[in-house]
């Protein structure tokens, strides 16, 4: 059995692909791609399968695996969370993995839009404005996640570029749908398109000002970031903010492991 691994990078429509592959579960299976229900969350995939440390979990994901496999071509679990896995649960989930065909679907995105789409998100869910910092962390050194992945998986990591103008509809569910080999996605039910939006950058900016004169609950505040939402429909407003000297010097801080990714990884359509 062929299993693909969702492992997409954060801002990356995870949330979107695990909350959609939950839902469409049942049409899946008609359509020979098999979703393990073990550790399955709502909206978060088998995250809990992956985190836990006994690996039982894991081995429970595995079973159900096992007891299927027979009947279908491919099955597919994700986790978003992959980075935080350290390399001896990485190395026991690949040997609980080994007797399958598995590759890794990894999506990533232009740096400098991830950080500030996750500065936004931050400004969203947290009970008060957090500070604004531009956060070059690892995680972002795409190359070195899917090396790490690589290592495991016999060089069976696929990368995909999260860019919603290729996107069949703009979707990126229906295009991870045709990553794993469905061929019919009228069927698919979509969904919302707004169901994880972030803040406009105007819309953070106020909360941020009214968070210094008037701090509110948590969940005042979000009832507030509620009707932001709502209301900046309404408006031509700002996705991206950074100024272009700090888009162009995060880029070149990425630069070179980027380009190690194009060189040395696979970006099958």
């Amino acid at each position: 059995m062929k299993v693909y691994i969702h492992i997409g990078s954060d801002k990356c429509g995870s949330t979107a692909i695990q909350t959609s592959l939950n839902r469409n579960r049942e049409e899946l299976i008609k359509q020979g791609v098999y979703l393990p229900t073990s550790g399955l969350g709502r909206s978060n995939g088998h995250s809990r399968c992956f985190k836990d440390k006994t690996g039982a979990l894991f081995q429970s994901l595995i079973n159900e695996l096992q007891s299927v496999e027979n009947n279908f071509a491919s099955a597919v679990i994700s986790f978003e969370g992959i980075h935080f896995i350290s390399e001896k649960d990485l190395a026991q989930r690949y040997y609980q993995l080994q007797e399958f065909d598995a590759t890794a679907i990894y999506y990533v995105r232009d740096q400098a839009e991830l950080i500030q789409s996750g500065i936004l998100q931050q400004w969203k869910t947290s009970s008060s404005s957090p500070p604004f910092e531009i956060s070059l962390n690892k995680n972002r050194l795409f190359f070195d996640v899917a090396e790490r992945w690589n290592t495991f998986l016999n060089n069976q990591t696929n990368v995909a570029v999260f860019d919603r103008s290729a996107f069949p509809n703009g979707d990126i569910t229906l295009d991870f749908y045709t990553r794993l080999g469905v061929g019919d996605l009228s069927n698919i039910t979509a969904v919302r398109s707004d169901f994880n939006d972030r803040l406009a950058f105007e819309s953070a900016y106020l909360l941020s000002a009214l968070d210094r004169m008037l701090p509110m609950e948590k969940s005042r505040r979000q009832g507030l970031v509620g009707a932001l939402i709502i209301a900046q429909d309404e408006f031509d407003l700002t996705k991206y903010f950074l100024s272009q000297s700090d888009v162009e010097s995060t880029r070149t801080h990425y630069q070179k492991n980027n380009k190690l990714l194009e060189k040395n990884m696979s970006f099958p359509r």
